[in-house]
C-alpha cells in the first residue's frame, strides 16, 4: 500500500496539468487551419497574430480568450477577444 501512495498523489496532479497547445488546437480546428494562407499559417505556428486574422487563426495561435466583448460599430457587429498575462493584447475580428 505504501508503494501506491506516491502514485495516487502524482496522478491527480498530472491530470490537472493538461494544457491546450498550438498543435492541439491545430488538430481541433484542422479544416480551418488547412484553409489559411501560407503566411497566416506561419504566423499561427509561431503563436503570432496579425490584424485582420480570422477568429479561428487567433484561437489556434493563442487559445481561448480570457474574455470576449461584443460591440456594434458602423460596419456591423464585432467581437473583441481579450487575453491577459504579463501584458494584454486585443484582437478585433468582424463577424461575417
Amino acid at each position: 500500500m505504501k508503494s501506491l501512495l506516491p502514485l495516487l498523489v502524482i496522478v491527480p496532479f498530472l491530470a490537472g496539468c493538461a494544457t491546450s497547445t498550438i498543435d492541439s488546437r491545430k488538430h481541433e480546428r484542422a479544416a480551418a487551419y488547412a484553409a489559411l494562407p501560407a503566411e497566416t499559417k506561419a504566423l499561427v505556428d509561431q503563436g503570432q497574430l496579425k490584424v485582420g486574422m480570422p477568429m479561428d487563426a487567433v484561437y489556434i495561435a493563442w487559445g481561448q480568450p480570457s474574455g470576449v466583448l461584443q460591440n456594434e460599430t458602423e460596419g456591423g457587429a464585432a467581437s473583441v477577444w481579450l487575453y491577459y498575462g504579463g501584458w494584454m493584447e486585443r484582437c478585433i475580428s468582424k463577424r461575417v
